[in-house]
């Protein structure tokens, strides 16, 4: 793989040239065409992923799961079921990924990591309005799935002393409000 910079380009883009296989070239023009933007873009999509998730995917443990089967699996458990994993499970996934892309667990790592998961289930919007974060995930599962995620990370903030409130949540999204430590 050959990476060109120039002197005079102060982006913090640079110029790759790889070898692809041509069916997986011909399915990437494809898809950038169906989704109206240019390959350079629809690569950057694929490299962010990898970057941010997929390369931790193994350590993590994680498995590809649809979210109708999400869905199927959270329909039917109780309040107090959700409460149980959400307090086993708590941060760790987090906690790990934070140590697996960062050096510190310091707040701005834990947003990151917060908006990362985020992503594997749908949108994430992220607003900093002064010293708060607003967060939406909107995921598209279910109202117990909801009640999972916002569990999940008010087990998070707890352990690492952080004022999170669930500013709003439904069947398809979940609206995080985190304060950053003075």
């Amino acid at each position: 793989m050959e990476i060109y910079t120039s002197e005079k380009n102060s982006s913090k883009s640079v110029n790759v040239s790889s070898r692809i296989d041509r069916n997986l070239y011909e399915l990437l023009v494809e898809d950038a065409k169906i989704k109206g933007i240019s390959i350079n873009s629809l690569m950057n999509v694929i490299v962010k992923k990898y970057v941010d998730w997929g390369r931790f995917s193994d350590e993590l443990g994680l498995a590809s799961i649809s979210k109708r089967s999400l869905g199927k699996i959270f329909e039917n458990l109780s309040d107090e079921t959700i409460e149980q994993i959400s307090k086993e499970i708590g941060g760790v996934i987090q906690k790990e990924l934070i140590f697996l892309k960062h050096d510190t667990l310091n707040f701005e790592n834990i947003i990151d990591v917060i908006k990362t998961n985020g992503t594997r289930f749908g949108f994430v919007k992220h607003i900093e309005q002064n010293s708060t974060h607003i967060i939406n995930i909107h995921h598209g599962i279910n109202r117990n799935f909801s009640k999972f995620l916002a569990e999940t990370h008010k087990e998070l903030a707890e352990d690492l002393s952080i004022k999170l409130t669930i500013d709003y949540l439904d069947e398809r999204l979940i609206r995080l409000k985190i304060q950053k430590p003075e």
